[in-house]
């Protein structure tokens, strides 16, 4: 995964440490997106512990979303169920058509 927003490095066990956001704004095809915005939005799940949002390289677009996330130990979310939050608080938040 190569990372537009963050100064990425690989380490252990293909884990990923992402140090000093380079970037406070992603540029998804022209459209802005604030990972600090998103970071609050996931958090509002009550399954998510730690969350950073961040920019990856996309062929078409430029940039797309993506985020790590750090799961609490009680009941754990499936994507999709993290997935419909971000898209309803998104939508509420005008942020996401």
């Amino acid at each position: 995964m190569e990372c537009a927003g963050f100064a990425p490095a690989i380490v252990d066990a293909g884990y990923m440490r992402l140090t000093g956001r380079l970037k406070e704004i992603i540029n998804r095809g022209g459209e802005k997106i604030s990972p600090l915005e998103m970071d609050g939005i996931l958090l509002d799940h009550p399954s998510v512990a730690q969350v950073v949002t961040f920019a990856v390289v996309h062929a078409k677009l430029g940039e797309d979303v993506a985020a790590a996330v750090v799961l609490t130990e009680t009941p754990t979310p499936t994507l999709d169920m993290v997935l419909a939050l971000v898209q309803f608080r998104a939508r509420t938040a005008g942020l996401y058509p």
